[in-house]
């Protein structure tokens, strides 16, 4: 999907780690423009502490012909509705922030280009000073759900539940069922952030307090947040796979299917290194999907499984016939390879 740039063209990326922020100019009015410059930096500068931090946002692209604009150095430049949203959202009333959000500070024209930065996209969320999860906008049940939520630690447990717990319980949905939880991007930039927050409209709280407040219901709705907390375990604690990624993530929605596999790569240890040309957004669906299931068979590298037949089996067991005949698939990969958009 691509944002409207016409009249503004990018300067290109001098180095291979070279990544833009978006520098937006505060408003005290809410509905001014927004207006805002690109700036390069690198990830080695940032890693160093040389570059001033910024704010990485993780959001829904949303409907593309539902359309917002930025005002990038005098030149308009179109923006999904959602990211305008998301935007004016953290925008600050005096302030100047640096924001990436992949949108703006990647060109999406350049296939090239886009290869590169979804290979830096985990190290642009774990260098982020602060993730915002921008789930839109506000309504009053999520507004009740995130402040109980920025309360958490100002009242003691049982004193925050009794005034809460059954408001909590009637409007946890007015969180949990944005199509944030449902994309495919989200889990990456959520593990991989160093301090994640949840905002709807202009209102916030921190992840682990929304975990804390939501999964303390034992909710069947909130199963989704204990899965991802799982995943940022296991991250943390370097046993993430590919195949444990790409089954938990199975029929998760994506713009681009290919994404199914290249939005969940940052979130690998680093001690799997991936072949250079691994993302590659000039292949189809199907030579992606062929490729990974030959990455994984060929890999050797799972510590939890010494025995080369063990992935075969694994993955044989993922691509498993769900009984829709082959001429009626939506993609045509051979009968070994998942195709990772079914469930």
């Amino acid at each position: 999907m691509d944002t409207s740039t016409e009249g503004f063209r990018y300067k290109p990326l001098s180095e291979p780690d070279s990544i833009r922020l978006l520098v937006l100019e505060p408003s005290a009015q809410p509905e001014a423009d927004l207006r805002g410059h690109l700036i390069h930096t690198t990830i080695r500068e940032r890693g160093d502490d040389i570059c001033t931090g910024y704010i990485a946002i993780s959001y829904v692209w949303g409907d593309p012909t539902a359309k917002g604009s930025i005002i990038l150095g005098g030149q308009p430049v179109s923006l999904t509705a959602s990211l305008d949203a998301a935007l004016r959202g953290i925008r600050d009333s005096s302030v100047t922030l640096r924001a990436w959000a992949d949108a703006i500070c990647i060109d999406q024209g350049n296939i090239a280009e886009r290869n590169q930065q979804v290979s830096l996209m985990g190290s642009i969320y774990s260098l982020a000073d602060h993730t915002v999860i921008f789930l839109g906008s506000i309504t009053p049940d999520a507004e009740l759900v995130l402040r109980s939520a920025a309360r958490w630690h100002a009242l003691s447990e049982g004193e925050l539940i009794q005034a809460t717990a059954d408001a909590v319980s009637r409007t946890q949905d007015a969180i949990l069922s944005r199509p944030w939880f449902t994309r495919t991007w989200i889990l990456q930039e959520l593990v991989l952030s160093r301090d994640p927050w949840v905002q709807c409209g202009r209102v916030r709280a921190r992840w682990a307090d929304l975990c804390s407040l939501l999964l303390a219901r034992e909710a069947r709705s909130a199963r989704v947040l204990h899965a991802m907390q799982t995943t940022r375990s296991e991250f943390q604690q370097s046993s993430t796979t590919l195949l444990g990624l790409l089954s938990a993530r199975r029929g998760s929605a994506a713009t681009d299917p290919r994404d199914l596999v290249y939005g969940l790569l940052g979130m690998l240890p680093k001690t799997l290194r991936l072949p250079s040309d691994f993302v590659n957004y000039t292949l189809p669906v199907e030579q992606v999907y062929v490729k990974t299931a030959r990455y994984i068979l060929e890999s050797g590298s799972w510590p939890s499984h010494p025995v080369r037949w063990q992935y075969g089996l694994q993955l044989l067991l993922s691509a498993a016939d769900d009984g829709t005949p082959m001429d009626e698939r939506p993609r045509r990969v051979p009968s070994w390879v998942p195709d990772w958009t079914l469930l």
